[in-house]
C-alpha cells in the first residue's frame, strides 16, 4: 500500500517534472529537509489534513505555489531595482525588434513591433522593482492558503447540511405519503399532494447538492494540499472557537497591523517611493492611488470585522434557538405519548429539532470562517 507520505511526494514530484526534469528530489517540498524538525515533517506527511497545517501544506506541496516559486527563482528581475527593471524591459523590446526584422510575414512583424512598443512604454514609467515582484508571488501563495481554508470549512458545512437534508427528506417523504393517504379518504386535496411532493423533491435535491459539495470540497482540498485527487486523507476537525473572543478584539490595534501588512498598500508605497526617485511627474498619481487604496482597505477591513461580529451573534442566536427547542421537545414527547398529536406531527417536531441543530452547527462553522477571514485581514490578506 502506498503511504500518504509517498502520495504527497508523488504529486509534488509530478509537478516538479512538469516544471523541470533537472530539479530532481529537491522539489519534493519547497524547503530543504533541515528547515523543519523531524516532528514537523512527520505531521505534514501523515494522512491527516489538520486546520493548523494548511498554510505549511500549501507552502510545501501546492502545485501552483511550487510553480510560482520556481518561476520566481528563474525571474531575472528578482534582484533588480526599478531602474534596472526598466532597462530589462527595453532589452526585451529590442529582442522583439530583432524578431520583427526576421519575421516571415508583415503581420507577424507588426505584432512583434507592437509588443516592443508596449514594453518601451512600460519602461518609460516603470515603478516595479524586485520587492514588488516578490510580493506579487507571495500574495498568490497567501490567497491559495485562504482558498484552502474556505474549502476546509465548506467541506464541514456540507457534512452538516447533509445531516439536516437527510432528516428533512425522510420526514417530508413520510409527510407526502400521509398526504396521499389523506387524499384517498377525502381529507386532503390534489393541491395538498402536489405541495407535499414539491417539498419532498426540493429536500432530495438539497441532499444531492450537499453530497456533491462534500465530494468536490474534499477532492479540491486534498489536491491543493498535495495529496492525489483520489486519496482518502483524514480531514481534521473544525478548530474550536469561543465566541467570547470576538469581544476581546482591539479593532484599532488590528487595523494598524493590517494596514502595515497589506500587500496592496505595501506595493503602492513602493511604487510611490520609486516614482519619487525616478518619475516626479507620476508622484501625484501614485500618491492618489495609495490614498484611495488605503481608504478602500479600511472599508474592507471594517467589513471583515462586522462580518465576524455578526457571525458571532448569529451563532449565539442559533444556540439559543436549538436549546429552546430541546427544552420544548420534552413537552412534545408527552403530547405524543398521550395521543394529542399524530405520528407525522411528532416526526415533524423531531425534524425541526434536527434542522435547528444543523443551523447551530453551520452557524458555528460560519463564525470560524469569519474569524479566519478577519485573522487573514490582520495579516494583510484581504
Amino acid at each position: 500500500m502506498i503511504s500518504v507520505k509517498n502520495n504527497k511526494k508523488r504529486i509534488a514530484a509530478l509537478c516538479a517534472v512538469a516544471l523541470s526534469v533537472s530539479m530532481g528530489m529537491s522539489a519534493l517540498a519547497a524547503t530543504p529537509e533541515f528547515a523543519r524538525s523531524a516532528e514537523e515533517w512527520a505531521h505534514l506527511r501523515d494522512n491527516t489534513l489538520e486546520w493548523y497545517e494548511i498554510e505549511d501544506l500549501v507552502h510545501e506541496y501546492n502545485a501552483t505555489v511550487l510553480k510560482n516559486r520556481e518561476e520566481m527563482d528563474k525571474d531575472e528581475r528578482r534582484s533588480m531595482d526599478a531602474a534596472e527593471v526598466a532597462e530589462y524591459l527595453v532589452d526585451e523590446a529590442n529582442d522583439y525588434d530583432v524578431l520583427a526584422d526576421s519575421a516571415e510575414s508583415a503581420m507577424i512583424a507588426a505584432q512583434y513591433r507592437m509588443q516592443a512598443d508596449s514594453l518601451r512604454s512600460q519602461a518609460d514609467s516603470n515603478v516595479t522593482d524586485f520587492e514588488i515582484i516578490k510580493l506579487n508571488y507571495e500574495v498568490i501563495e497567501k490567497n491559495t492558503f485562504r482558498t484552502v481554508q474556505n474549502l476546509f470549512l465548506k467541506y464541514y458545512t456540507a457534512l452538516a447540511s447533509k445531516t439536516g437534508s437527510e432528516a428533512n427528506a425522510a420526514y417530508l417523504e413520510r409527510a407526502y405519503n400521509s398526504t396521499v393517504n389523506r387524499k384517498n379518504v377525502g381529507m386532503a386535496t390534489e393541491l395538498d399532494v402536489l405541495t407535499a411532493q414539491e417539498a419532498l423533491e426540493s429536500a432530495r435535491a438539497a441532499l444531492i447538492t450537499a453530497e456533491s459539495d462534500i465530494q468536490t470540497s474534499r477532492t479540491n482540498l486534498q489536491v491543493l494540499c498535495g495529496w492525489a485527487y483520489d486519496a482518502q486523507a483524514e480531514i481534521g476537525p473544525v478548530p474550536e472557537m469561543d465566541p467570547a473572543v470576538i469581544g476581546t478584539i482591539s479593532y484599532d490595534t488590528d487595523l494598524a497591523a493590517a494596514t502595515a501588512a497589506s500587500y496592496t498598500l505595501r506595493t503602492d508605497a513602493i511604487r510611490l517611493q520609486n516614482a519619487r526617485s525616478s518619475y516626479p511627474g507620476l508622484v501625484e498619481q501614485y500618491e492618489k492611488q495609495l490614498s484611495n487604496d488605503t481608504e478602500t482597505f479600511k472599508v474592507s477591513f471594517k467589513g471583515a470585522y462586522d462580518a465576524l461580529v455578526n457571525a458571532g451573534l448569529a451563532y449565539q442566536n442559533a444556540v439559543a434557538d436549538h436549546a429552546l427547542k430541546v427544552q420544548n421537545m420534552a413537552a412534545t414527547d408527552r403530547r405524543f405519548q398521550l395521543g394529542l398529536i399524530s405520528a407525522v406531527e411528532y416526526e415533524g417536531a423531531k425534524n425541526e429539532l434536527v434542522q435547528l441543530e444543523t443551523a447551530e452547527r453551520t452557524s458555528y462553522i460560519a463564525m470560524v470562517s469569519a474569524k479566519a477571514a478577519y485573522d487573514a485581514a490582520v495579516r494583510g490578506i484581504l
